[in-house]
Formats: C-alpha cells, sequence, structure tokens
C-alpha cells in the first residue's frame, strides 16, 4: 500500500499531542524557574495549536482528494482528526458529568461553589 502525502501528515500529526504532553510530564517533575515554567507552557500551546489547525487542513485535503477512493478518504480523514474528535468527546463527557452530579451550592448572594471544590 502506498501512501500519498496527507496520509503520512496525517500520521505524523497523531506524535505532536504526545510529544506535548510527554514535554509537560517531563518538565512538570522537575522544580523550574518561572521564565522556563512560561517557556515550556507556550512550547505545548503551540504544539496543540499547531496540530489542531494542520488536523483540519490535513482532513480537508483528504476529503478533496479525488485520486483516493471515498472510504479511504473517509478513514484518512478520521484519522488525521482523531484528536480533535478524542479532546470533543472529553469535554462533552466531562459537562455531561458534571451536570448528572449537580452538587453546587447556590449562596443567598447568587454566588456559586462548584461541587468539586467543596468537597476537595
Amino acid at each position: 500500500m502506498k501512501i500519498d502525502r496527507f496520509q503520512r501528515n496525517a500520521i505524523i500529526i497523531c506524535v505532536l499531542p504526545i510529544i506535548a504532553l510527554a514535554i509537560a510530564n517531563y518538565t512538570q517533575r522537575s522544580h523550574l524557574t518561572r521564565e522556563i515554567y512560561l517557556i515550556r507552557d507556550g512550547i505545548i500551546f503551540l504544539l496543540w495549536g499547531l496540530s489542531f489547525l494542520w488536523r483540519l487542513v490535513n482532513a480537508i485535503f483528504i476529503l478533496t482528494n479525488q485520486k483516493m477512493q471515498f472510504t479511504k478518504r473517509i478513514f484518512w480523514a478520521t484519522v488525521s482528526l482523531l484528536s480533535i474528535i478524542f479532546v470533543t468527546i472529553m469535554l462533552f463527557t466531562s459537562f455531561i458529568i458534571d451536570e448528572v452530579n449537580d452538587d453546587d451550592i447556590i449562596l443567598e448572594s447568587g454566588e456559586r461553589i462548584d461541587g468539586y471544590y467543596r468537597n476537595s
């Protein structure tokens, strides 16, 4: 099976968020100065942001590529958008869980105290 540049990009961009998580995990264990911490956060956000943009553009190029069969285009576009799909599902489930476990306290002033912070 021969893969073209868009399929190769779909595989490569799956690695960028993993590299960002590895950088975050490795540098979190060491004692950082404030400057190094800010640089680390900048690199992590840059990697995540670039990988999201790259994924969207690559998926559009894959879907508009007429040389591939339709099923292969759908498969490679899904591979390209995998982390976006994962993050979307995780955010959606966290909002659902928060709504189901509605244990917030609402004070007389209207201020809301989240149950997560109250219980920890």
